[in-house]
C-alpha cells in the first residue's frame, strides 16, 4: 500500500516519524539503483544500437565534405612521418600460404617449408617501421619488415634505391639507379598507408591529372554521388554513417558521427566461379532453359533486345552484390590530430585483408600502423634525401637505356673510386648484350604477320589433336611454360581465368610446354591447378638446335613465360609478356565487333 495512502490513525506519531525515515531511505536508495541502472543502459544501448537521426544524412554532401579533409594534404609544403608497423598473419592464411609454395617449390623437401625460411608461414611476420618525406622537389620512402629493407631516395636529379631481402640462408641486396622519380614512385608513394584511400591525388611525382573541384573523384573511379546512405552502425568502437556504393565491385564508406572523419572503408570482391553460377540460375530462370557455360550465357545475351540486356544486367549486379560479395579489405583510420592548421592526421591506422575458402570468409592479414613522429611544412634535412653505397653490392643501372629490349640491365658491383677501364668493359659487355637482345626481338618481329607455325606433335592433354586450320576466325592464345618455371606458375591463375571468363566462339587459349618433360609429370600440374584448356607438349628441337623445343624455337623464345597471339587469320599477330598480349587479344576482339 502507498505510504500516502495508510489513515494516520494506524499508526502512532513515533511509528509515523520512523516509518517515513525508513520510507526516504528506500525511495532514496531506490532512486540511487534506478538511476545507476538508467546510466548503464543509456551507455549500454548507445554503443550497440543505432543512434536514430532526426533527419537522414546527406550521402553526397558527406563524402565531399571528407574528400575535402583530404586534399587539404595538397597544401602541404613539406611533411615527413614515421610509423611502427605490426602485421599479424591467421592460421587459415598460413595454410594457404604454406600450399600455394609447395606449389611453387615442388624440389624443396616438406621438412624445410619452416617459417625461419619462409617469412609467409609467420603468424607474426613482421615488426617493422616506414617512412615517408616529401617537399616540393625531393621524396624519401623507406619500408622495414624484419629483415626485409626498401630505400628509396629522389634527390631532385637522381633516383637510388636499396633493397635487401633476407631469409633462412638466402640474402639480396641490391641499389638500383632510374632516370625518372614516376617510375618507382609514381601512384604508389602512398600505397603501404591505408590514408588517402578515398580520393584521386595529384602529385609533381605521380601521373595523374590534377582534377577540378567538379572532378574530384574517389580512388576507384566513383563519384560522390554513386553513394547513398544506409543507416549507422558501430565501427571500431566509434559510431558511423554507413554510405554504400554498388558498381562493379561494392565498397563501404564510414564516416563517424560526431567529428565527420573517415573511419574506414571497407571493399568487397566477388568469387568468379560462383559468379557464373548465379548467371547460369538467373539466366535460367528468365529463358527457362538449361545455360551453363559462358558460351551458352554469352550466347543468350546476344539473342535478348539491347534494352532488355540493360535490365538483365541490372538484375544479376543486384543479385551478385546481394548473394556473393565476400569482405576484400578494411581500410581504417583512428586518432585523428591537427599536426598543421586545418589539416588532420590518423595517428593510428591500418588495414585488414580478407581471403576466402569453401565460399567462407577469413580474415588472413591485419596490419596496424602507429605515427611515432610526423612534421609539416617543416624543413626536411638532406640527410633524409641521401643515400651512403656499401662497396661490393650489386648496382642495377636503368639510366638511359632501351627499354622496349627484353635485355638485362647493366649490371655491376658498387665502387667509389672506379677506374675509366672498369668502367669501359662494364659498357661494353653490356652493349654485347643489347645487339643480342636486339637480334632476338627482330627474330620474333619477323614472325608477325606471317602464318602460324603447326603444331606437330601429338601429345596434347585436355584436348584431342588440334590444328591451326580448325582454328580459323578465332583468335588463339599460346601460353609457353614448364612445370619447372616458378614465374610461369604465377601467371598460370591468369590465363585460367581469362580461360573460365571468355566466349569459347572468339578466343581459345593454349598451354604450350617445353619439352623435356613426361607427360605424368605435366598432367599432375596441370590437375594441381585445375587447368581446363589445352595444353601442347612441343616437340624435342632439331639436334644442335638451340631451342626449348620445336615451336618455342621457331617463336624465337628465349625464356619463359611467354605469349603469342595469333589473329582470325592464322598470323601471328604480338608476342611478349602475357599482360602485353591480352592487350593485343582485347585489340583483335574488339576490332571484329
Amino acid at each position: 500500500m502507498p505510504f500516502d495512502l495508510i489513515p494516520q490513525d494506524v499508526l502512532g506519531i513515533e511509528q509515523l516519524r520512523s516509518g517515513v525515515a525508513l520510507m526516504k531511505s528506500r525511495i532514496r536508495g531506490i532512486s540511487r539503483r534506478l538511476a545507476l541502472a538508467a546510466v548503464w543502459a543509456i551507455a549500454v544501448f548507445s554503443t550497440i544500437a543505432p543512434a536514430v537521426a532526426e533527419e537522414t544524412p546527406d550521402a553526397v554532401q558527406l563524402l565531399r565534405a571528407v574528400l575535402a579533409d583530404e586534399y587539404k594534404v595538397h597544401d602541404i609544403r613539406s611533411m615527413y612521418v614515421r610509423l611502427a608497423v605490426k602485421h599479424a598473419t591467421s592460421p587459415e592464411e598460413i595454410a594457404k600460404n604454406l600450399a600455394r609454395l609447395q606449389a611453387q617449390n615442388p624440389r624443396v623437401p616438406p621438412s624445410e617449408f619452416t617459417p625461419e625460411r619462409f617469412p609467409e608461414l609467420r603468424p607474426e611476420k613482421s615488426i617493422g617501421e616506414v617512412e615517408r618525406a616529401f617537399d616540393t622537389k625531393r621524396l624519401r620512402l623507406f619500408d622495414h619488415y624484419g629483415n626485409d629493407i626498401d630505400l628509396k631516395i629522389w634527390d631532385g636529379k637522381t633516383q637510388i634505391s636499396y633493397q635487401k631481402h633476407e631469409q633462412f640462408k638466402f640474402k639480396d641486396e641490391q641499389y638500383a639507379y632510374v632516370d625518372n622519380p614516376k617510375e618507382f614512385f609514381g601512384d604508389h608513394f602512398f600505397d603501404n598507408l591505408p590514408w588517402l584511400r578515398l580520393g584521386t591525388h595529384s602529385f609533381w611525382w605521380n601521373s595523374v591529372p590534377v582534377p577540378t573541384a567538379a572532378e574530384k573523384a574517389m580512388w576507384c573511379g566513383e563519384q560522390p554521388e554513386d553513394y547513398k546512405y544506409i543507416g549507422e552502425r558501430l565501427y571500431r568502437d566509434r559510431q558511423c554513417y554507413v554510405l554504400e556504393c554498388f558498381k562493379e565491385l561494392r565498397t563501404q564508406v564510414f564516416v563517424d558521427v560526431k567529428y565527420h572523419r573517415l573511419r574506414g572503408i571497407l571493399q568487397f570482391y566477388f568469387p568468379t566461379d560462383i559468379a557464373l553460377a548465379k548467371w547460369a540460375e538467373l539466366a535460367q530462370r528468365i529463358s527457362g532453359k538449361k545455360v551453363g557455360t559462358n558460351a551458352e550465357i554469352n550466347a543468350w545475351l546476344k539473342s535478348l533486345p539491347v534494352e532488355e540486356i540493360a535490365r538483365v544486367n541490372s538484375q544479376y549486379l543486384a543479385a551478385r552484390h546481394r548473394d556473393l560479395d565476400r569482405p576484400f579489405c578494411d581500410y581504417f583510420a583512428d586518432d585523428y590530430r591537427e599536426v598543421a592548421p586545418g589539416f588532420w592526421f590518423p595517428m593510428k591506422q591500418g588495414f585488414v585483408t580478407f581471403s576466402s575458402k569453401n565460399g567462407l570468409s577469413f580474415e588472413s592479414g591485419n596490419n596496424k600502423f602507429q605515427v611515432v613522429e610526423i612534421k609539416v611544412n617543416q624543413p626536411l634535412p638532406d640527410s633524409l634525401f641521401t643515400m651512403e653505397m656499401k662497396e661490393g653490392v650489386k648496382v642495377v643501372d636503368t639510366r638511359g637505356q632501351d627499354r622496349s629490349l627484353p635485355c638485362p640491365w647493366p649490371t655491376y658491383t658498387y665502387k667509389k673510386n672506379r677506374p675509366k677501364e672498369e668502367w669501359q668493359a662494364i659498357l661494353d659487355a653490356h652493349q654485347k648484350k643489347v645487339d643480342q637482345a636486339r637480334k632476338e626481338q627482330a627474330e620474333k618481329d619477323r614472325r608477325v604477320g606471317q602464318p602460324a607455325l603447326e603444331f606437330a606433335g601429338l601429345q596434347w592433354l585436355n584436348s584431342k589433336p588440334l590444328k591451326l586450320a580448325d582454328l580459323q576466325g578465332k583468335v588463339v592464345v599460346l601460353g609457353f611454360w614448364a612445370v619447372g618455371c616458378g614465374p610461369c606458375r604465377d601467371d598460370l591463375p591468369r590465363m585460367i581465368a581469362w580461360h573460365n571468363n571468355q566466349s569459347a566462339s572468339e578466343i581459345v587459349f593454349i598451354g604450350v610446354h617445353i619439352s623435356g618433360n613426361t607427360k605424368e609429370e605435366i598432367q599432375k600440374v596441370v590437375k594441381q591447378y585445375d587447368m581446363k584448356y589445352p595444353i601442347y607438349i612441343d616437340t624435342p628441337p632439331e639436334p644442335g638446335v638451340d631451342a626449348f623445343g620445336t615451336m618455342t624455337g621457331w617463336y624465337g623464345v628465349r625464356g619463359i613465360p611467354y605469349a603469342v597471339v595469333i589473329d582470325r587469320d592464322g598470323k601471328v599477330a604480338g608476342h611478349g609478356r602475357l599482360e602485353e598480349v591480352l592487350k593485343k587479344v582485347n585489340e583483335l576482339v574488339n576490332r571484329h565487333k
